[in-house]
Protein backbone atom coordinates (compact mmCIF):
# COMPACT_ATOMS: atom_id res chain seq x y z
CA UNK A 1 0.00 0.00 0.00
CA UNK A 2 1.39 3.68 -0.95
CA UNK A 3 1.50 5.98 2.35
CA UNK A 4 -1.39 8.39 1.42
CA UNK A 5 0.20 11.43 3.49
CA UNK A 6 3.47 12.88 5.01
CA UNK A 7 4.27 12.42 8.36
CA UNK A 8 2.51 14.83 10.76
CA UNK A 9 3.85 17.95 12.52
CA UNK A 10 4.29 21.61 12.43
CA UNK A 11 6.90 23.33 10.67
CA UNK A 12 9.01 26.01 12.76
CA UNK A 13 10.78 28.12 9.77
CA UNK A 14 9.67 29.84 6.63
CA UNK A 15 10.42 27.05 3.36
CA UNK A 16 11.23 28.68 0.45
CA UNK A 17 9.60 26.15 -2.53
CA UNK A 18 10.77 26.84 -6.31
CA UNK A 19 8.49 25.26 -8.78
CA UNK A 20 9.32 24.70 -11.57
CA UNK A 21 6.42 23.60 -14.46
CA UNK A 22 6.29 24.41 -18.45
CA UNK A 23 3.25 26.24 -18.40
CA UNK A 24 2.45 27.07 -21.96
CA UNK A 25 -0.68 24.86 -21.14
CA UNK A 26 -4.19 25.64 -18.95
CA UNK A 27 -4.51 21.77 -18.48
CA UNK A 28 -4.93 19.83 -15.12
CA UNK A 29 -1.61 20.40 -13.95
CA UNK A 30 -0.91 23.98 -14.49
CA UNK A 31 -4.35 24.42 -12.77
CA UNK A 32 -3.25 22.29 -10.08
CA UNK A 33 -0.13 24.10 -9.31
CA UNK A 34 -2.06 27.20 -9.46
CA UNK A 35 -4.75 26.34 -6.87
CA UNK A 36 -1.45 24.86 -4.94
CA UNK A 37 0.51 28.11 -4.94
CA UNK A 38 -2.77 30.29 -4.23
CA UNK A 39 -3.05 27.95 -0.47
CA UNK A 40 0.98 28.23 -0.21
CA UNK A 41 0.93 32.14 0.13
CA UNK A 42 -1.41 31.81 2.69
CA UNK A 43 0.43 29.50 4.72
CA UNK A 44 2.82 31.20 6.96
CA UNK A 45 5.52 28.74 6.50
CA UNK A 46 5.81 28.49 2.94
CA UNK A 47 7.31 30.47 0.08
CA UNK A 48 6.44 29.85 -3.21
CA UNK A 49 8.45 30.99 -6.38
CA UNK A 50 7.70 29.54 -9.96
CA UNK A 51 10.16 29.07 -12.92
CA UNK A 52 7.99 28.39 -16.39
CA UNK A 53 9.55 27.32 -19.43
CA UNK A 54 6.83 28.59 -21.97
CA UNK A 55 4.41 31.74 -21.32
CA UNK A 56 0.95 30.54 -21.39
CA UNK A 57 -2.27 31.86 -18.76
CA UNK A 58 -0.14 30.36 -16.00
CA UNK A 59 2.04 32.92 -16.07
CA UNK A 60 -0.77 35.83 -15.56
CA UNK A 61 -2.84 33.79 -13.22
CA UNK A 62 0.76 33.52 -11.24
CA UNK A 63 1.35 37.14 -11.62
CA UNK A 64 -2.14 37.92 -10.74
CA UNK A 65 -1.42 36.16 -7.35
CA UNK A 66 1.66 38.41 -7.07
CA UNK A 67 4.11 35.28 -6.79
CA UNK A 68 7.71 35.55 -8.30
CA UNK A 69 7.71 34.30 -11.65
CA UNK A 70 10.92 33.70 -13.72
CA UNK A 71 10.47 32.66 -17.61
CA UNK A 72 12.88 30.70 -19.10
CA UNK A 73 11.06 30.19 -23.05
CA UNK A 74 12.02 27.00 -24.46
CA UNK A 75 11.22 27.93 -27.37
CA UNK A 76 13.98 30.78 -27.51
CA UNK A 77 16.62 28.68 -25.54
CA UNK A 78 17.81 25.14 -26.34
CA UNK A 79 17.84 22.71 -23.53
CA UNK A 80 21.17 22.98 -21.94
CA UNK A 81 21.00 26.82 -22.19
CA UNK A 82 17.88 26.22 -19.79
CA UNK A 83 19.55 23.69 -17.29
CA UNK A 84 22.38 26.54 -17.27
CA UNK A 85 19.44 28.99 -16.21
CA UNK A 86 18.21 26.71 -13.53
CA UNK A 87 21.32 26.33 -11.85
CA UNK A 88 21.71 29.99 -11.72
CA UNK A 89 18.39 30.44 -10.40
CA UNK A 90 19.30 27.96 -7.30
CA UNK A 91 21.89 29.18 -6.66
CA UNK A 92 20.47 33.01 -6.32
CA UNK A 93 16.90 31.75 -4.73
CA UNK A 94 18.38 28.90 -2.72
CA UNK A 95 14.98 27.14 -1.78
CA UNK A 96 14.72 24.39 0.75
CA UNK A 97 12.81 22.40 -1.91
CA UNK A 98 12.62 22.31 -5.60
CA UNK A 99 8.94 20.93 -6.88
CA UNK A 100 9.22 19.89 -10.31
CA UNK A 101 5.89 18.92 -12.47
CA UNK A 102 5.67 17.06 -15.92
CA UNK A 103 8.71 14.77 -17.47
CA UNK A 104 11.09 17.88 -19.07
CA UNK A 105 10.70 19.92 -15.76
CA UNK A 106 11.96 17.02 -13.52
CA UNK A 107 14.31 16.07 -15.51
CA UNK A 108 16.09 19.42 -15.83
CA UNK A 109 14.86 20.48 -12.14
CA UNK A 110 16.40 18.05 -10.73
CA UNK A 111 19.80 18.22 -12.61
CA UNK A 112 20.17 21.50 -11.80
CA UNK A 113 19.41 20.48 -7.87
CA UNK A 114 22.29 18.09 -8.01
CA UNK A 115 24.30 20.50 -9.99
CA UNK A 116 23.52 23.78 -8.27
CA UNK A 117 24.88 22.26 -4.90
CA UNK A 118 22.42 19.18 -3.99
CA UNK A 119 19.31 20.81 -3.42
CA UNK A 120 16.66 19.08 -2.47
CA UNK A 121 13.53 17.99 -5.05
CA UNK A 122 10.67 16.22 -5.20
CA UNK A 123 8.16 15.89 -7.99
CA UNK A 124 4.64 15.51 -8.83
CA UNK A 125 3.06 12.87 -10.92
CA UNK A 126 0.27 14.20 -12.45
CA UNK A 127 -1.03 11.40 -14.54
CA UNK A 128 0.52 8.73 -16.71
CA UNK A 129 2.86 8.62 -19.53
CA UNK A 130 -0.67 9.56 -22.52
CA UNK A 131 1.47 8.48 -25.53
CA UNK A 132 3.70 5.40 -26.81
CA UNK A 133 6.33 6.17 -28.70
CA UNK A 134 7.50 5.03 -31.86
CA UNK A 135 10.85 3.37 -32.52
CA UNK A 136 12.08 6.13 -33.89
CA UNK A 137 11.35 8.80 -31.60
CA UNK A 138 14.79 8.55 -29.82
CA UNK A 139 15.27 11.84 -28.29
CA UNK A 140 11.93 11.65 -26.15
CA UNK A 141 13.32 7.57 -25.44
CA UNK A 142 16.43 9.24 -24.03
CA UNK A 143 14.29 12.34 -21.83
CA UNK A 144 11.70 9.45 -20.57
CA UNK A 145 15.20 7.01 -19.44
CA UNK A 146 16.30 10.37 -18.14
CA UNK A 147 13.20 10.83 -15.48
CA UNK A 148 12.95 7.65 -14.45
CA UNK A 149 16.65 7.83 -13.59
CA UNK A 150 16.18 11.29 -12.02
CA UNK A 151 13.45 10.08 -10.32
CA UNK A 152 14.83 6.78 -8.96
CA UNK A 153 17.94 8.02 -7.59
CA UNK A 154 17.74 12.18 -7.31
CA UNK A 155 14.79 13.06 -6.06
CA UNK A 156 13.99 12.31 -2.84
CA UNK A 157 9.74 12.25 -3.02
CA UNK A 158 7.28 11.06 -6.01
CA UNK A 159 4.18 12.34 -5.16
CA UNK A 160 1.01 10.34 -7.21
CA UNK A 161 -2.30 12.90 -7.05
CA UNK A 162 -4.20 9.57 -6.90
CA UNK A 163 -3.53 5.80 -4.95
CA UNK A 164 -3.92 4.14 -8.10
CA UNK A 165 -1.63 6.32 -9.32
CA UNK A 166 0.54 5.71 -6.50
CA UNK A 167 0.27 2.06 -6.78
CA UNK A 168 1.74 1.93 -11.01
CA UNK A 169 4.92 4.31 -9.62
CA UNK A 170 5.90 2.06 -7.38
CA UNK A 171 6.50 -0.53 -10.28
CA UNK A 172 8.68 1.98 -11.30
CA UNK A 173 10.40 3.89 -8.47
CA UNK A 174 11.13 2.73 -4.77
CA UNK A 175 8.32 2.41 -2.75
CA UNK A 176 9.55 4.36 0.01
CA UNK A 177 10.05 7.63 -2.62
CA UNK A 178 6.08 7.02 -3.54
CA UNK A 179 3.30 8.59 -1.73
CA UNK A 180 0.00 10.55 -1.97
CA UNK A 181 -1.26 13.82 -2.28
CA UNK A 182 -4.58 13.90 -3.84
CA UNK A 183 -5.37 17.27 -5.61
CA UNK A 184 -7.07 20.17 -4.33
CA UNK A 185 -9.31 22.84 -5.21
CA UNK A 186 -9.17 26.85 -4.26
CA UNK A 187 -13.39 26.69 -3.10
CA UNK A 188 -12.58 30.37 -2.75
CA UNK A 189 -11.85 31.08 -6.43
CA UNK A 190 -13.82 34.43 -7.79
CA UNK A 191 -14.75 32.85 -10.71
CA UNK A 192 -16.25 29.38 -9.38
CA UNK A 193 -18.23 31.66 -6.89
CA UNK A 194 -19.23 33.61 -9.83
CA UNK A 195 -20.34 30.42 -11.86
CA UNK A 196 -22.13 29.34 -8.66
CA UNK A 197 -24.20 32.16 -8.49
CA UNK A 198 -24.81 32.17 -11.85
CA UNK A 199 -26.12 28.72 -11.89
CA UNK A 200 -28.34 29.08 -9.02
CA UNK A 201 -30.54 32.59 -10.27
CA UNK A 202 -30.37 30.96 -14.08
CA UNK A 203 -34.03 30.48 -15.48
CA UNK A 204 -34.85 26.64 -16.54
CA UNK A 205 -33.90 25.72 -19.45
CA UNK A 206 -36.20 23.48 -21.94
CA UNK A 207 -32.69 21.81 -23.56
CA UNK A 208 -30.86 19.29 -21.62
CA UNK A 209 -26.86 20.32 -21.67
CA UNK A 210 -24.79 17.12 -21.80
CA UNK A 211 -20.69 18.17 -21.81
CA UNK A 212 -17.03 16.75 -22.20
CA UNK A 213 -14.27 19.04 -21.10
CA UNK A 214 -10.83 17.89 -21.89
CA UNK A 215 -7.93 18.72 -24.51
CA UNK A 216 -8.49 17.04 -28.02
CA UNK A 217 -6.15 14.18 -27.30
CA UNK A 218 -6.23 10.51 -27.61
CA UNK A 219 -6.82 9.63 -24.34
CA UNK A 220 -9.44 11.73 -23.54
CA UNK A 221 -11.38 9.41 -25.93
CA UNK A 222 -13.97 12.33 -27.23
CA UNK A 223 -14.35 9.71 -30.31
CA UNK A 224 -16.02 7.55 -27.49
CA UNK A 225 -18.34 10.74 -26.40
CA UNK A 226 -19.07 11.93 -29.75
CA UNK A 227 -20.58 8.06 -30.22
CA UNK A 228 -22.46 8.07 -26.86
CA UNK A 229 -23.86 11.64 -28.34
CA UNK A 230 -24.94 9.37 -31.43
CA UNK A 231 -26.78 6.38 -29.79
CA UNK A 232 -28.18 8.60 -26.81
CA UNK A 233 -30.22 11.28 -29.72
CA UNK A 234 -31.18 8.15 -31.48
CA UNK A 235 -32.51 6.61 -28.73
CA UNK A 236 -33.96 8.76 -26.86
CA UNK A 237 -35.56 11.39 -29.83
CA UNK A 238 -38.35 12.77 -27.68
CA UNK A 239 -35.72 14.29 -25.29
CA UNK A 240 -34.41 17.51 -26.25
CA UNK A 241 -30.58 17.59 -25.62
CA UNK A 242 -27.55 18.56 -26.70
CA UNK A 243 -23.99 17.73 -26.43
CA UNK A 244 -21.18 19.86 -26.23
CA UNK A 245 -16.98 19.69 -26.17
CA UNK A 246 -15.37 22.36 -24.38
CA UNK A 247 -11.87 22.03 -25.32
CA UNK A 248 -9.12 22.27 -28.35
CA UNK A 249 -5.92 20.20 -29.60
CA UNK A 250 -4.45 17.97 -32.79
CA UNK A 251 -7.67 15.67 -33.07
CA UNK A 252 -10.04 18.58 -33.61
CA UNK A 253 -10.24 18.05 -37.19
CA UNK A 254 -11.02 14.45 -37.33
CA UNK A 255 -13.36 14.75 -34.09
CA UNK A 256 -15.58 16.98 -36.00
CA UNK A 257 -15.17 15.03 -39.06
CA UNK A 258 -16.35 11.70 -37.07
CA UNK A 259 -19.67 13.75 -35.35
CA UNK A 260 -21.78 14.63 -38.92
CA UNK A 261 -23.70 13.07 -39.81
CA UNK A 262 -24.48 12.29 -44.15
CA UNK A 263 -27.13 15.07 -44.79
CA UNK A 264 -27.38 16.17 -41.16
CA UNK A 265 -25.36 18.56 -38.52
CA UNK A 266 -22.91 17.72 -36.04
CA UNK A 267 -24.48 15.47 -33.09
CA UNK A 268 -22.07 17.49 -30.70
CA UNK A 269 -21.20 21.10 -30.97
CA UNK A 270 -17.26 22.23 -30.65
CA UNK A 271 -16.72 25.09 -28.38
CA UNK A 272 -13.29 25.09 -28.60
CA UNK A 273 -11.07 26.75 -25.75
CA UNK A 274 -13.28 28.83 -23.44
CA UNK A 275 -11.48 31.32 -20.62
CA UNK A 276 -15.12 30.97 -18.26
CA UNK A 277 -14.86 27.65 -18.45
CA UNK A 278 -16.81 27.34 -15.18
CA UNK A 279 -19.84 29.24 -16.30
CA UNK A 280 -19.88 26.84 -18.65
CA UNK A 281 -19.38 23.60 -16.60
CA UNK A 282 -22.10 25.10 -14.13
CA UNK A 283 -24.72 24.96 -17.04
CA UNK A 284 -23.96 21.51 -18.01
CA UNK A 285 -26.96 19.32 -16.66
CA UNK A 286 -24.31 16.36 -16.79
CA UNK A 287 -20.21 16.24 -17.13
CA UNK A 288 -19.09 13.12 -18.97
CA UNK A 289 -15.29 11.88 -18.59
CA UNK A 290 -14.53 9.32 -21.02
CA UNK A 291 -10.80 9.22 -20.81
CA UNK A 292 -8.73 5.91 -20.79
CA UNK A 293 -7.07 7.20 -17.71
CA UNK A 294 -6.44 10.16 -15.63
CA UNK A 295 -4.63 11.23 -12.15
CA UNK A 296 -7.24 13.17 -10.37
CA UNK A 297 -9.19 15.89 -12.82
CA UNK A 298 -9.44 19.32 -11.45
CA UNK A 299 -12.28 19.22 -14.23
CA UNK A 300 -13.83 16.50 -11.60
CA UNK A 301 -13.43 18.52 -8.48
CA UNK A 302 -14.45 21.65 -10.51
CA UNK A 303 -17.53 19.92 -11.24
CA UNK A 304 -18.54 18.60 -7.93
CA UNK A 305 -18.24 22.07 -6.33
CA UNK A 306 -20.28 23.25 -8.89
CA UNK A 307 -22.94 20.05 -8.45
CA UNK A 308 -22.60 19.19 -11.51
CA UNK A 309 -24.00 15.45 -12.06
CA UNK A 310 -21.27 13.27 -13.08
CA UNK A 311 -20.90 9.95 -15.83
CA UNK A 312 -17.19 9.02 -15.73
CA UNK A 313 -15.48 5.95 -16.84
CA UNK A 314 -13.62 3.89 -13.79
CA UNK A 315 -10.01 4.94 -14.44
CA UNK A 316 -7.86 6.10 -12.16
CA UNK A 317 -8.47 8.14 -9.47
CA UNK A 318 -11.77 8.88 -10.18
CA UNK A 319 -13.69 6.11 -8.41
CA UNK A 320 -11.37 7.81 -5.10
CA UNK A 321 -13.46 11.16 -5.83
CA UNK A 322 -16.41 9.56 -6.30
CA UNK A 323 -16.40 7.58 -3.52
CA UNK A 324 -17.24 4.19 -5.49
CA UNK A 325 -19.79 5.36 -6.98
CA UNK A 326 -21.41 6.93 -3.78
CA UNK A 327 -20.77 10.90 -5.88
CA UNK A 328 -21.63 10.28 -9.13
CA UNK A 329 -22.40 7.52 -11.73
CA UNK A 330 -19.23 5.03 -12.51
CA UNK A 331 -18.91 3.07 -15.62
CA UNK A 332 -16.52 0.51 -15.61
CA UNK A 333 -16.68 -0.17 -19.49
CA UNK A 334 -15.85 2.08 -22.36
CA UNK A 335 -19.04 0.55 -24.14
CA UNK A 336 -21.27 3.46 -25.11
CA UNK A 337 -24.60 1.77 -24.34
CA UNK A 338 -23.40 1.86 -20.83
CA UNK A 339 -22.83 5.79 -20.43
CA UNK A 340 -25.85 5.97 -22.28
CA UNK A 341 -27.71 4.14 -19.91
CA UNK A 342 -26.37 6.28 -17.02
CA UNK A 343 -26.87 9.53 -18.20
CA UNK A 344 -30.47 8.39 -19.04
CA UNK A 345 -30.96 7.43 -14.99
CA UNK A 346 -29.56 11.02 -14.23
CA UNK A 347 -31.58 12.70 -16.56
CA UNK A 348 -34.37 10.75 -15.15
CA UNK A 349 -34.15 11.03 -11.62
CA UNK A 350 -33.83 14.60 -11.00
CA UNK A 351 -34.47 14.59 -7.52
CA UNK A 352 -32.38 12.16 -6.62
CA UNK A 353 -29.32 13.67 -8.74
CA UNK A 354 -29.73 16.88 -7.56
CA UNK A 355 -29.07 15.31 -3.76
CA UNK A 356 -26.19 13.40 -4.99
CA UNK A 357 -24.95 16.56 -6.37
CA UNK A 358 -25.63 18.63 -3.22
CA UNK A 359 -23.39 15.46 -1.15
CA UNK A 360 -20.77 16.03 -3.57
CA UNK A 361 -20.15 19.03 -3.29
CA UNK A 362 -19.62 18.89 0.24
CA UNK A 363 -17.34 15.76 0.04
CA UNK A 364 -14.85 18.05 -2.21
CA UNK A 365 -15.03 20.92 0.31
CA UNK A 366 -14.00 18.76 3.29
CA UNK A 367 -11.46 16.41 1.28
CA UNK A 368 -10.43 18.25 -1.69
CA UNK A 369 -9.43 21.69 -0.46
CA UNK A 370 -6.35 22.93 -1.50
CA UNK A 371 -5.86 24.42 2.05
CA UNK A 372 -5.61 20.50 2.94
CA UNK A 373 -3.27 19.78 0.43
CA UNK A 374 -1.07 22.75 0.91
CA UNK A 375 -0.78 21.31 4.09
CA UNK A 376 -0.08 17.65 3.24
CA UNK A 377 2.44 19.01 0.61
CA UNK A 378 4.08 21.51 3.25
CA UNK A 379 4.90 18.51 5.64
CA UNK A 380 6.83 16.87 2.48
CA UNK A 381 8.62 19.35 2.00
CA UNK A 382 9.63 20.04 5.98
CA UNK A 383 10.84 15.89 6.18
CA UNK A 384 13.01 16.19 2.71
CA UNK A 385 14.57 18.95 3.37
CA UNK A 386 15.23 18.01 7.85
CA UNK A 387 13.19 21.02 8.15
CA UNK A 388 12.52 20.33 12.18
CA UNK A 389 9.25 19.01 12.84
Amino acid sequence: MVDSDAEGGSVDKSLRVLHIISGDLWAGAEMQLMCLVSAQIKQVNIDPFVVLLNPGRLQSQLEDLAVSVTLLDENQMKSLSVLWRLIHEIKTLRPDVIHTHRIKENVLGSLAAVLAGRFSSIRTAHGMEEHRLHWHQIGKRIYRWLDWLCGRYFQKKIVAVSSDLGEMLCSRFSKRRVTVVRNGIDLDLPELQHARRKSQSAKPRSAIRIGIVGRLVPVKRVDLFITIARIFIERYPSLDTVFYVYGDGPQRRDLKAQSRLPGKESVVRFVGYVDAIYDEIASLDVLVMTSDHEGLPMTLLEAMALEVPIVARQVGGIPEVLDNGRFGSLVNSSQPDAFVQAIHTLINDKSKTREIAYDARTWVEDQYSSRKCAEQYQRIYATVCNARL
